[in-house]
Protein backbone atom coordinates (compact mmCIF):
# COMPACT_ATOMS: atom_id res chain seq x y z
CA UNK A 1 0.00 0.00 0.00
CA UNK A 2 1.34 3.24 -0.87
CA UNK A 3 1.96 5.85 2.21
CA UNK A 4 -0.32 8.60 0.25
CA UNK A 5 -3.88 7.95 1.50
CA UNK A 6 -4.92 9.22 -2.12
CA UNK A 7 -2.87 6.56 -3.23
CA UNK A 8 -4.62 2.65 -3.73
CA UNK A 9 -3.54 -0.79 -4.38
CA UNK A 10 -6.12 -2.98 -5.21
CA UNK A 11 -4.39 -6.24 -4.64
CA UNK A 12 -6.49 -7.93 -2.06
CA UNK A 13 -8.95 -9.07 -5.28
CA UNK A 14 -9.15 -11.92 -6.25
CA UNK A 15 -11.28 -11.12 -9.04
CA UNK A 16 -8.57 -8.73 -10.27
CA UNK A 17 -5.82 -11.15 -9.73
CA UNK A 18 -7.82 -13.23 -12.53
CA UNK A 19 -7.72 -10.36 -14.68
CA UNK A 20 -4.10 -9.75 -14.01
CA UNK A 21 -2.84 -12.85 -14.86
CA UNK A 22 -4.90 -13.26 -18.11
CA UNK A 23 -2.94 -9.51 -18.75
CA UNK A 24 0.37 -10.90 -17.74
CA UNK A 25 0.23 -14.60 -19.76
CA UNK A 26 2.36 -13.69 -22.58
CA UNK A 27 0.26 -16.10 -24.12
CA UNK A 28 -2.43 -14.59 -24.42
CA UNK A 29 -3.77 -13.11 -27.71
CA UNK A 30 -4.44 -9.58 -28.86
CA UNK A 31 -8.25 -9.92 -27.88
CA UNK A 32 -8.19 -11.51 -25.09
CA UNK A 33 -5.31 -9.03 -23.60
CA UNK A 34 -7.64 -5.80 -24.26
CA UNK A 35 -10.40 -7.51 -22.87
CA UNK A 36 -8.65 -8.08 -19.44
CA UNK A 37 -7.92 -4.48 -19.48
CA UNK A 38 -11.43 -3.43 -20.04
CA UNK A 39 -12.57 -5.40 -17.04
CA UNK A 40 -9.66 -3.91 -15.04
CA UNK A 41 -10.51 -0.29 -16.34
CA UNK A 42 -14.24 -1.20 -15.24
CA UNK A 43 -12.89 -2.09 -11.98
CA UNK A 44 -11.15 1.03 -11.31
CA UNK A 45 -13.35 3.10 -12.83
CA UNK A 46 -15.84 1.78 -10.04
CA UNK A 47 -13.52 2.62 -7.00
CA UNK A 48 -12.59 5.71 -8.26
CA UNK A 49 -17.13 6.22 -8.53
CA UNK A 50 -16.64 5.62 -4.94
CA UNK A 51 -14.22 8.93 -4.18
CA UNK A 52 -16.76 11.30 -6.07
CA UNK A 53 -19.54 13.43 -4.33
CA UNK A 54 -22.79 11.61 -4.12
CA UNK A 55 -26.23 13.18 -3.90
CA UNK A 56 -29.57 10.51 -2.69
CA UNK A 57 -32.38 10.31 -4.95
CA UNK A 58 -35.78 9.24 -3.97
CA UNK A 59 -37.77 6.50 -6.47
CA UNK A 60 -41.51 5.51 -5.90
CA UNK A 61 -41.60 2.20 -6.69
CA UNK A 62 -44.44 -0.18 -8.28
CA UNK A 63 -45.03 -1.15 -4.37
CA UNK A 64 -46.40 2.15 -3.94
CA UNK A 65 -43.39 2.98 -1.51
CA UNK A 66 -40.53 4.97 -1.55
CA UNK A 67 -37.05 4.35 -1.59
CA UNK A 68 -34.04 6.47 -1.55
CA UNK A 69 -30.59 5.49 -3.61
CA UNK A 70 -27.39 7.00 -3.98
CA UNK A 71 -25.64 8.25 -7.65
CA UNK A 72 -22.47 10.28 -8.46
CA UNK A 73 -23.66 13.55 -8.51
CA UNK A 74 -20.13 13.93 -10.75
CA UNK A 75 -19.57 14.34 -14.41
CA UNK A 76 -15.78 13.69 -14.68
CA UNK A 77 -13.92 14.11 -17.75
CA UNK A 78 -11.79 11.15 -18.96
CA UNK A 79 -8.72 11.67 -20.90
CA UNK A 80 -6.12 8.96 -21.79
CA UNK A 81 -2.74 8.42 -23.34
CA UNK A 82 -2.26 6.76 -26.53
CA UNK A 83 -2.77 4.30 -27.79
CA UNK A 84 -2.44 1.76 -24.97
CA UNK A 85 -4.72 3.84 -22.72
CA UNK A 86 -7.66 3.05 -25.16
CA UNK A 87 -8.29 -0.84 -23.89
CA UNK A 88 -8.30 0.46 -20.61
CA UNK A 89 -10.55 3.70 -20.91
CA UNK A 90 -13.05 1.26 -22.49
CA UNK A 91 -13.81 -0.07 -19.39
CA UNK A 92 -13.36 3.32 -16.97
CA UNK A 93 -16.39 4.28 -19.92
CA UNK A 94 -18.23 1.46 -18.98
CA UNK A 95 -18.86 3.36 -15.46
CA UNK A 96 -18.77 6.75 -16.96
CA UNK A 97 -20.71 6.52 -19.91
CA UNK A 98 -21.64 9.97 -20.38
CA UNK A 99 -17.91 11.92 -20.17
CA UNK A 100 -16.66 13.44 -22.27
CA UNK A 101 -12.86 11.93 -23.31
CA UNK A 102 -9.62 13.49 -24.29
CA UNK A 103 -6.64 12.13 -25.95
CA UNK A 104 -2.90 12.92 -25.67
CA UNK A 105 -0.29 11.57 -27.39
CA UNK A 106 3.25 11.35 -25.81
CA UNK A 107 6.33 9.35 -27.45
CA UNK A 108 9.34 8.19 -25.09
CA UNK A 109 12.73 8.40 -26.64
CA UNK A 110 13.60 4.31 -25.74
CA UNK A 111 17.22 5.14 -25.41
CA UNK A 112 16.97 8.38 -22.83
CA UNK A 113 13.48 7.72 -21.44
CA UNK A 114 12.97 11.21 -22.18
CA UNK A 115 9.21 11.58 -23.18
CA UNK A 116 7.66 14.56 -25.84
CA UNK A 117 3.95 15.85 -26.24
CA UNK A 118 2.81 15.67 -29.56
CA UNK A 119 -0.86 15.70 -29.85
CA UNK A 120 -3.68 17.47 -26.82
CA UNK A 121 -7.52 16.86 -27.52
CA UNK A 122 -9.20 18.20 -24.67
CA UNK A 123 -12.88 19.01 -23.69
CA UNK A 124 -13.36 22.11 -21.01
CA UNK A 125 -11.71 20.62 -17.75
CA UNK A 126 -11.66 23.53 -15.35
CA UNK A 127 -13.05 23.26 -12.52
CA UNK A 128 -13.87 19.78 -13.08
CA UNK A 129 -12.36 16.60 -11.97
CA UNK A 130 -10.52 14.51 -14.36
CA UNK A 131 -9.69 11.05 -14.69
CA UNK A 132 -6.65 10.19 -16.30
CA UNK A 133 -6.47 6.85 -17.82
CA UNK A 134 -2.97 5.09 -18.96
CA UNK A 135 -2.55 1.36 -19.17
CA UNK A 136 1.06 1.43 -17.49
CA UNK A 137 2.86 3.76 -15.29
CA UNK A 138 6.39 3.14 -15.95
CA UNK A 139 8.86 5.81 -14.94
CA UNK A 140 6.30 8.07 -14.39
CA UNK A 141 7.62 10.75 -16.84
CA UNK A 142 4.93 10.71 -19.32
CA UNK A 143 1.88 11.01 -16.20
CA UNK A 144 3.71 13.77 -15.23
CA UNK A 145 3.80 15.44 -18.79
CA UNK A 146 0.00 14.40 -19.17
CA UNK A 147 -0.58 16.13 -15.86
CA UNK A 148 1.41 19.25 -16.31
CA UNK A 149 -0.48 19.97 -19.05
CA UNK A 150 -3.95 19.38 -17.75
CA UNK A 151 -2.78 21.69 -14.81
CA UNK A 152 -2.69 24.43 -16.88
CA UNK A 153 -6.37 24.14 -17.63
CA UNK A 154 -7.33 24.22 -13.70
CA UNK A 155 -9.36 20.76 -12.95
CA UNK A 156 -10.79 20.79 -9.73
CA UNK A 157 -9.23 16.84 -9.07
CA UNK A 158 -7.48 14.36 -11.20
CA UNK A 159 -7.15 10.78 -10.19
CA UNK A 160 -5.26 8.16 -12.30
CA UNK A 161 -6.07 5.27 -13.47
CA UNK A 162 -3.48 2.26 -14.84
CA UNK A 163 -3.55 -0.87 -14.69
CA UNK A 164 0.10 -1.63 -13.98
CA UNK A 165 2.73 0.74 -12.01
CA UNK A 166 6.06 0.64 -10.49
CA UNK A 167 7.13 1.56 -7.04
CA UNK A 168 9.58 4.41 -8.94
CA UNK A 169 6.57 5.52 -11.57
CA UNK A 170 4.65 6.11 -8.32
CA UNK A 171 6.96 8.09 -6.70
CA UNK A 172 7.71 10.36 -9.59
CA UNK A 173 4.42 11.12 -9.69
CA UNK A 174 3.75 11.67 -6.50
CA UNK A 175 6.88 13.99 -5.77
CA UNK A 176 5.30 16.71 -8.04
CA UNK A 177 1.97 16.07 -7.31
CA UNK A 178 0.91 14.81 -4.09
CA UNK A 179 -2.47 15.96 -4.18
CA UNK A 180 -3.49 13.55 -7.37
CA UNK A 181 -5.11 10.45 -6.64
CA UNK A 182 -3.73 7.29 -8.43
CA UNK A 183 -5.58 3.99 -8.02
CA UNK A 184 -3.71 0.98 -9.77
CA UNK A 185 -3.93 -2.68 -9.79
CA UNK A 186 -0.91 -3.59 -9.04
CA UNK A 187 2.19 -2.08 -8.13
CA UNK A 188 5.42 -4.03 -9.57
CA UNK A 189 9.37 -3.81 -8.24
CA UNK A 190 11.05 -1.84 -10.15
CA UNK A 191 11.96 -1.06 -14.05
CA UNK A 192 14.93 -2.45 -16.39
CA UNK A 193 17.25 -0.71 -18.32
CA UNK A 194 15.01 0.08 -21.00
CA UNK A 195 11.87 1.56 -18.51
CA UNK A 196 9.93 -1.43 -18.78
CA UNK A 197 8.45 -2.65 -15.44
CA UNK A 198 9.47 -5.99 -14.06
CA UNK A 199 7.77 -8.42 -13.56
CA UNK A 200 5.05 -6.20 -15.64
CA UNK A 201 3.68 -7.66 -18.82
CA UNK A 202 5.75 -5.86 -21.76
CA UNK A 203 4.16 -3.51 -24.23
CA UNK A 204 0.96 -2.87 -23.33
CA UNK A 205 0.12 -1.39 -27.16
CA UNK A 206 2.04 -4.03 -29.17
CA UNK A 207 0.08 -6.08 -26.94
CA UNK A 208 -3.35 -4.42 -27.61
CA UNK A 209 -3.18 -3.90 -31.30
CA UNK A 210 0.61 -5.49 -32.75
CA UNK A 211 3.37 -4.24 -33.27
CA UNK A 212 4.58 -1.07 -35.07
CA UNK A 213 6.91 -1.07 -38.36
CA UNK A 214 6.73 2.33 -38.28
CA UNK A 215 6.85 5.66 -35.76
CA UNK A 216 7.13 9.19 -36.92
CA UNK A 217 7.69 11.46 -34.56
Amino acid sequence: MFPDQNSVVLDESILLHQYLLKIRDPQTPLSVFREGLVEIGKYLGARVLNQLETTSVPVQTLMKSQVDHWVCKTNPVLVTILRAGLPLLAGVQEVFSEAEVGFLGISRDESTLKTKMGYVALPAIEDRVVILVDTMLATGNSLVDAIDCLMVHRPSKIWVVSAMASKQGVACVQEKYAEVGIFVAALDSHLNDQGFIVPGLGDAGDRSFGKLKFRQR
